[in-house]
């Protein structure tokens, strides 16, 4: 029980999912490996040439590759129906979302929201993050495009006064929105 603990300790999943997860799998120690899987998302793909894969059956590898990839897709779909954001929103991010400032806005349809286009910095931002998501689909991809986000609003006289707050709110409420859309893809692996 103490191994199992250990194995799953944050620094071995941020240093080494794959090993964790290879290590789950041949003792067929099934949270752990799904916990390593989920792990996995944060690093761009599996690395090909890594000993650890010759320890896990070609089918299981297909469907950790195909966790990933509906993962992916799964992430990339709150990207483009931002409707959570509209459930989630309080009412100091409509306002602030809404209110009329010095920043050119860009007139793109997907991440228009009470019929106002998003401001550019937040189009970059969301771009951006669409990006890095296809290469890591996990939370921690929307996280760490949030002080390049502030910095670029900072030009702004009028988005400064609020942006590192809203959009603190809004990578939390996105960063958990992604967590709970990737905790409902299954894991086919045999153990």
């Amino acid at each position: 029980m103490k191994v199992r603990k250990i194995l799953v300790e944050s620094h071995f999943l941020e240093t080494e999912p794959l090993r964790v997860f290879t290590i789950a799998y041949r003792y067929h120690l099934e949270p752990e490996a799904k916990t390593a899987a989920k792990h996995l998302l944060h690093h761009p793909s599996l690395p090909l040439d890594r000993e650890e894969l010759s320890y896990i059956a070609p089918k299981d590898l297909m469907m950790l590759d195909l966790y990933r990839q509906k993962c992916s897709q799964v992430v990339l779909g709150l990207t483009s129906n931002l409707e959570w954001v509209k459930r989630s929103q309080t009412h100091r991010f409509y306002k602030w979302w809404t209110d009329c400032c010095h920043c050119r806005s860009k007139i793109d349809t997907r991440f228009m929201m009470h019929s106002t286009y998003a401001r550019e910095w937040w189009v970059e931002y969301m771009e951006e993050t669409m990006s890095a998501l296809r290469e890591t689909p996990c939370a921690l991809a929307v996280k760490k495009r949030l002080p390049k986000a502030v910095e670029r609003a900072n030009n702004c006289p009028t988005c400064r006064k609020k942006a590192s707050v809203n959009m603190a709110e809004f990578t939390k409420i996105f960063a958990e929105e992604i967590d709970k859309a990737i905790a409902e893809i299954p894991l086919y692996i045999q153990f």
